[in-house]
């Protein structure tokens, strides 16, 4: 899912594909959590922004 995410930038890329959509659906139904992507992407800046400070 994250992959998915990632690859697509959150299913808005112009690169996304009906398959990207239809896989991200079926993972959706197994993780049951609708705010997964916002904490993917929350978990993904306090990583960017953790590395940053060890510059």
């Amino acid at each position: 899912m994250s992959a998915i995410l990632d690859n697509t930038l959150n299913l808005k890329a112009k690169i996304t594909t009906k398959r990207d959509i239809s896989a991200y659906k079926k993972l959706e139904k197994i993780i049951s959590d609708e705010t997964y992507p916002e904490k993917y992407f929350q978990e993904c800046q306090l990583e960017i922004n953790h590395n940053l400070k060890k510059q």
